[in-house]
């Protein structure tokens, strides 16, 4: 967003003042607040800043009930859109109108199997495969971003994580100077907040790396809370955008799969998007809708 509109952009979390168990009570200095990415937020994140915006306050909500759900309980867009006046945006400015990625996007979500979109399909079932099939793409802009579905197994995060690291930076040591990196839990004191990335500048007695254009120390202790970020699960992708994305579904992951997930991974890409893994898994993922979310919420709003 910061990008987009040159204004200074934050997450919801850290504009109301959210310390690891509950949110700051004072009301929001501001006459418009915009959040985008309603989707991923829960009906406690969403009550909070609705709590927090002062009488007359403007807040616009901009998000796709397509992606995948929050991961806290309640999915209060879902509820909003189906009881409040909303206004459907139908024009996609990430991708061209005519982008093979749109078509695939489509296909998913309306629960058809992938087919005849334009988009290539790599069937890979080994860490090793998915590594030929990012060293055939690497350009001089660098590697395509990997998205997957879980952490475990061959086509898993993390094994696709050690595998890149090796292929692309080799060396010694869990990080190493140029690795990207993942936050993957709040650390208050330091400022670092889960789902942000960096890049490491220095190894040595503190790892030196640079997030949101700031340089951080972080010692053995806060080393724990970050992880490599050359491949992500598909979960942390959301809200980002990148131009090649490289997307692999895999039967392991099966209990994750659902339209949902594959929609949001294929919509990360801008420009390019590469399809592997298992076709049965893309086939599942489109298949299978997201489980059933239980809230009072939208009987509360027609109330």
């Amino acid at each position: 967003m910061q990008q987009s509109t040159g204004r200074f952009a934050t997450t919801l979390h850290r504009l109301l003042g959210y310390d690891g168990h509950k949110f700051e009570t004072g009301l929001l200095q501001t006459q418009a607040v915009v959040v985008d990415e309603v989707s991923m937020a829960s009906n406690a994140l969403l009550g909070a800043l609705l709590r927090s915006a002062p009488t007359g306050c403007r807040v616009t909500l901009v998000g796709d009930e397509d992606q995948l759900p929050p991961i806290d309980p309640g999915h209060p867009l879902a509820a909003l859109i189906r009881t409040v006046p909303t206004a459907r945006l139908t024009r996609t400015h990430r991708q061209a109108q005519d982008s093979p990625i749109l078509t695939l996007a489509r296909l998913l979500i309306s629960g058809e199997r992938p087919r005849d979109t334009g988009i290539p399909f790599h069937e890979t079932t080994t860490t090793e495969a998915v590594m030929q099939l990012m060293q055939a793409h690497v350009q001089e802009s660098g590697p395509p971003i990997l998205l997957t579905a879980g952490r475990a197994g061959p086509l898993g995060v993390d094994a696709l994580n050690l595998a890149l690291q090796a292929a692309l930076n080799p060396g010694t040591g869990p990080f190493r100077v140029g690795d990207p990196v993942l936050v993957t839990r709040n650390d208050h004191r330091t400022g670092l907040m889960n789902g942000m990335t960096g890049r490491v500048l220095r190894v040595g007695e503190q790892l030196e790396c640079l997030f949101d254009d700031t340089v951080h120390l972080l010692g053995a202790d806060a080393q724990l809370q970050l992880s490599l970020a050359y491949a992500l699960t598909i979960h942390r992708a959301q809200g980002s955008e990148w131009e090649r994305v490289l997307v692999v579904l895999s039967d392991e992951h099966h209990r994750l799969l659902s339209r949902q997930l594959a929609y949001t991974a294929v919509t990360r890409a801008k420009r390019q998007l590469i399809a592997a893994g298992h076709r049965q898994a893309w086939n599942t993922a489109a298949l299978t809708g997201a489980p059933v979310r239980f809230s009072l919420l939208e009987a509360l709003l027609r109330t």
